[in-house]
């Protein structure tokens, strides 16, 4: 692993904890169910939030604290889906 992409995984820990997230990085092989890549957590529950199987990448963590940053309403996931971007009514 390459110094820039950890520093890359770090920046996107420090920013999920900010946003009230924790980045999990698998630490096993690739097997049936896990993908070898990273999972989302609340950060106050410990619960998978998002790739339960370790299936994101760093650009899909990316994407997801960015649209996050924009849109605090992200609340719901529905299984191994995308988390759903809504906005509740005012």
């Amino acid at each position: 692993m390459s110094h820039e992409s950890k520093a890359f995984e770090g920046a996107l820990r420090r920013r999920a904890r900010r946003l009230g997230y924790l980045v999990k990085k698998s630490r096993r092989g690739i097997c049936s169910d896990d993908f070898g890549g990273f999972a989302l957590l609340c950060a106050r529950t410990n619960v998978i939030f998002w790739g339960s199987r370790f299936d994101l990448s760093c650009e899909d963590v990316r994407a997801f604290l960015d649209a996050r940053a924009f849109a605090p309403s992200i609340t719901r996931v529905t299984g191994d889906s995308e988390p759903e971007l809504y906005a509740p009514d005012a």
